[in-house]
């Protein structure tokens, strides 16, 4: 019960427009009943007081609704204590399991998903793995690939996503499976395909929940071709020319 009311007062100091509402009501209140006469706390006997308190109270309260219908309820990753506790700062890697906690379960319409962040200006992401929900507060995505080729760093960064931010993901998911269809297509003719580029800016319900930054390792199948996104990498395109293929 202490926890519910406490969710609710969380989500009532988060809310402006709510606060809005509850302040015309308030004022308005006090406007039509002269004030608190109760052992004359704070009376109004002036009938212009008790009138300019009621159309403050409705000019708010009318304010406080109409942000109410514009306005996003987000989340905050402080709420819930999304935090990574493996694989640490610095870890050299290149495809791992990416796990940690959280204090209490997801905000109804959101899930948690694991990205590869470029160390460009402006970051890029690319979408690598959902999360999965464990007993006792914890998360858990397996085979999280960092790409690139040896000594390139990276970070992955895990995300609390809305409605938004999902639809941009599917969507571009949709499209690096369309990428790769293509490429098979040019393969067989002889050209080289080319990389989708990264994500470059997020949806507002993307929220950051924490990142770790690690170092690419060598691998037995050798090191990528790429190491920066498209966008650090392109050149002037002649008729006919394919550009190299995407970001590892």
């Amino acid at each position: 019960m202490a926890e519910g009311k406490e969710e609710f007062l969380s989500k009532l100091i988060d809310s402006v427009p709510v606060l809005l509402i509850i302040l015309g009501a308030a004022l308005l209140a006090l406007g039509l009943a002269g004030g608190v006469t109760y052992s004359q706390w704070f009376p109004i006997p002036e009938m212009g007081a008790r009138i300019g308190a009621g159309v403050a109270g409705i000019v708010v309260f009318a304010l406080g609704v109409s942000r109410a219908k514009t306005h996003v309820f987000l989340p905050t990753a402080k709420k819930y204590g999304i935090k990574i506790d493996y694989p640490t700062k610095d870890a050299v890697v290149d495809i791992v399991n990416v796990g940690g906690s959280l204090s209490k379960p997801l905000p109804e319409g959101f899930t948690l998903k694991v990205f590869r962040i470029y160390p460009t200006s402006p970051e890029s992401y690319i979408p690598i793995a959902d999360a999965r929900m464990l007993e006792g507060g914890k998360w858990r995505a397996e085979r999280c690939d960092i790409g690139g080729r040896r000594g390139d760093e990276r970070s992955i960064g895990v995300y609390l996503v809305g409605p938004n931010g999902a639809a941009l993901i599917d969507y571009y998911t949709l499209a690096r499976r369309l990428r790769r269809s293509t490429d098979e297509v040019l393969k067989a003719i002889g050209k080289e395909g080319s990389y989708l580029p990264p994500i470059e800016k997020r949806t507002l319900d993307m929220i950051e929940c924490g990142r770790v930054p690690l170092e690419r390792k060598s691998t037995k199948r050798g090191p990528s071709r790429i190491t920066a996104p498209p966008r650090a990498r392109l050149r002037p395109r002649l008729m006919g020319s394919v550009s190299p293929r995407s970001p590892a």
